[in-house]
């Protein structure tokens, strides 16, 4: 799995505080991009999210709750990528990859929860 962090966001209990208080928006979409502009033209479908703070691995994780009967009135796509924005400060926050969500116009969906990790160390 591929995840884009912002370089701002190293540090793992203040990269999940700044996705809790800016993260104001998450984005579904069909290819990975870590430019604001793109993420926004190439949106399926977006909400503005719940996420709260936990504890993983001697480091941090930022777990954005389900949302369940949702509708995209106009767009159809399989979603493979989410983005967490800041659209105040027009800010990619993070982006991963997602097991995959069909959506089709005006038919109903859920968006399963998932969760950004920030352990204690990042082994490669």
């Amino acid at each position: 799995m591929t995840t884009y962090v912002n370089p701002e966001l190293y540090n793992p209990s203040g990269a999940v505080d700044q996705l809790v208080a800016d993260g104001n928006l998450v984005v579904l979409m069909d290819a990975f991009s870590s430019d604001y502009a793109t993420v926004i033209a190439n949106t399926i479908f977006s909400y503005a999210p719940t996420i709260t703070k936990a504890a993983f691995n001697g480091g941090f994780k930022a777990d954005v709750a389900a949302v369940t009967n949702q509708t995209e009135p106009t767009n159809t796509g399989t979603v493979n990528h989410w983005a967490i924005v800041d659209t105040v400060n027009s800010k990619v926050l993070e982006i991963g990859e997602s097991s995959g969500v069909t959506i089709t116009a005006t038919e109903p969906f859920n968006v399963p929860a998932f969760s950004a990790k920030y352990p204690a160390t990042i082994a490669s």
